[in-house]
This record gives C-alpha cells, sequence and structure tokens, in this order.
C-alpha cells in the first residue's frame, strides 16, 4: 500500500485524481473547502498541509481500494520523474531552461484551421458510430426481452406441470446465461463511452491550438502539470529538452509539421493557378485524416483500458500573487 511522508498540494491532486473525485467532493471528503484544494494544487510542491489536513489525507489513502493506491502509485512515480528536473548545466540559466520547455511544447501545436478540420473528423466519424452503435443496442434489446420472455413461459410450463424438473432446470440455466451475457453486452456497447472519447478528443485537439501560449502564461507549478500531461522522461541534453511524449501526441508530431508546410505553401504561395493551389492544400486532407482517426483510436484504447487522460490545459487559474503573504503550510 502507498504512503505519503509528508503531503505537498502535489500528491494532493494526485489522490484527488486517483480517487476520479472533483475538487468540491474531495473537499467534502476530507472536510475542507474547495478553495482550499484549489490552493494545495495550484501550489503543488511548494505547499505542505497543516497536520490535521496531512492526518486526513493519511486517512483517505489508507481506506482507499486497490485500484486507488494503484492510481496513486502511477501518479506520483510521474511525479517523482519530474522533480528531478533541473537544470545540471552551469551555463543555462533558468530563462534558457524554461525557453527550452516552451520550444518542445510548441512541437506540438497545431494551426486552429487543422484544429476545425480535426473537429469535422471527430464528429464525422462519431455520427457513424453513433448509428451503428445504436442499432447494436436496439439488436441486443430485443433480443434480450425475447430470452426473458421465454424464461417466463417456462416459468409458467413448470408451475402447470407441463415439463420434469430435469428438463426445467436445463432450459433455466440456459436462459439465464443468455439473459447475463446479452446484459453484459448491452452494457457494453453503452454510448456514455464514445460521449467521453469524444469529448476528450475535442479537448486534445482544442488545447494544441494554444498549447504553447498556455504553457507560457502558467505558473511554475502548472507549468510542471503540463509537461506531466505531455509525456515523461524528460531529459535535458546538449540544451535541447527531449520528452517521450505521449502516444496520441506522437502522432501528432510525427507527421503535422509537413501537413502544415503545403498548407501553408498552397495558401500563401503566389505561384501557379489558383486551381493548382486548391490541389495542393487538398493532398494534405488525407494525411490529416489519417493522423486524426489514429490520435482518437488511441483516445480510445486509453479509455477502455480505464485510464485517465489529463488534458494540456493546467488547472492554475487562482492567482498565485494573493497567496505569497500567506504560510505556506494551510
Amino acid at each position: 500500500m502507498a504512503t505519503v511522508e509528508r503531503w505537498t498540494g502535489a500528491e494532493v491532486r494526485a489522490l484527488r485524481e486517483a480517487k476520479r473525485m472533483s475538487i468540491e467532493a474531495f473537499a467534502d471528503h476530507l472536510g475542507v473547502s474547495g478553495r482550499m484544494v484549489s490552493k494545495w494544487e495550484a501550489r503543488g510542491a511548494e505547499i505542505h498541509p497543516r497536520p490535521v489536513n496531512q492526518a486526513a489525507l493519511d486517512t483517505s489513502l489508507a481506506v482507499s481500494s486497490p485500484e486507488v493506491h494503484e492510481r496513486f502509485a502511477s501518479l506520483t512515480a510521474t511525479l517523482a520523474k519530474m522533480k528531478g528536473i533541473e537544470c545540471r548545466d552551469p551555463a543555462l540559466s533558468e530563462a534558457a531552461l524554461v525557453s527550452a520547455f516552451e520550444e518542445e511544447v510548441s512541437a506540438y501545436r497545431i494551426m486552429p484551421d487543422f484544429r476545425d478540420s480535426a473537429l469535422e473528423i471527430i464528429e464525422s466519424r462519431y455520427i457513424t458510430r453513433d448509428a451503428e452503435v445504436s442499432a447494436v443496442r436496439a439488436s441486443r434489446a430485443q433480443e434480450l426481452s425475447r430470452t426473458r420472455e421465454k424464461l417466463q413461459r417456462l416459468i409458467d410450463m413448470r408451475a402447470a406441470e407441463e415439463i420434469e424438473a430435469t428438463d426445467f432446470r436445463a432450459q433455466q440455466t440456459r436462459y439465464k446465461e443468455e439473459i447475463a451475457e446479452l446484459s453484459q453486452e448491452l452494457q457494453a456497447t453503452d454510448a456514455t463511452t464514445q460521449m467521453l472519447v469524444r469529448r476528450v478528443a475535442v479537448e486534445l485537439f482544442n488545447d494544441l491550438t494554444i498549447v504553447a501560449d498556455t504553457f507560457r502564461q502558467a505558473s511554475p507549478a502548472g507549468k510542471k502539470r503540463l509537461l506531466i500531461a505531455l509525456g515523461s522522461n524528460l531529459v535535458l541534453k546538449n540544451k535541447k529538452v527531449l520528452l517521450e511524449a505521449k502516444k496520441w501526441y506522437q502522432e501528432i508530431k510525427k507527421g503535422y509539421s509537413a501537413e502544415e508546410a503545403i498548407y501553408l505553401q498552397a495558401r500563401t504561395s503566389g505561384k501557379g493557378s489558383t486551381e493548382e493551389r486548391s490541389a495542393s492544400l487538398v493532398r494534405t486532407i488525407p494525411i490529416w485524416w489519417s493522423t486524426v482517426n489514429a490520435v482518437v483510436d488511441l483516445i480510445e484504447a486509453e479509455i477502455a483500458s480505464g485510464r485517465r487522460i489529463a488534458r494540456l490545459s493546467p488547472e492554475d487559474q487562482i492567482c498565485e500573487n494573493s497567496e505569497r503573504s500567506e504560510s505556506s503550510q494551510v
């Protein structure tokens, strides 16, 4: 079981996310205000809750399920990696280090035009998927209803002594197994998961449009959270930042820059006819379509496995300047 020697705002956030609770629900769970939890999370590793709140956090973690402990351990392991990020090159200033981080983050930025195209692709994908899911659900629901009717008729036959006990038990078992299997299949085609995937994919492409600005304007704790959301194993080598991005972001970085270059050339070039420039622009569409679908496939697989995808939009909207005069222990 995971334990924490001394809680900081970073571990508080990790526990809340491991429990999959909102800030308000987690605050009620601990017996503190939502503003207090927001403040802890915004200050990250810079702040330590008071002893009474440390004890409440210890208790919350101790009584958590094994699944929560597993998620918490994974999140804190990522935090531990990020805590180790520092500039070991004396020739590289803090400002230069932040600039190197920003350069790496900017490699995942996409143009609004490509974002708009991605949203259209996602919408088109799920219009078709929604229709398929609805058809499957309707079919399974009808089959489930018919099987339940068969089971009820079997029970009525047994009550009227129209069937032997041995035959009744055998058929009853078979119908119950069919009902359980159909119910499970019906649940598996629940549209809720599809809606979640769609929402996460839309948020991801929206966030990528402004990721460089988001990083630039974020607090130090917010910058760290954004880097954690983007990937892991962050390394500084020869004054360059190397990041092992999450799989879905790798797909973006892999082919986007070439696609953007073709698009910009087609849009701004004064050479060739309008038809030629339009044809050049159209050539980027199938490539981008493939990229977007690959990203959504990876998101879908991640969500289906029960894992959470963090946004590239750090929740650090609390003004830290107003907090600096207060104690770092609250």
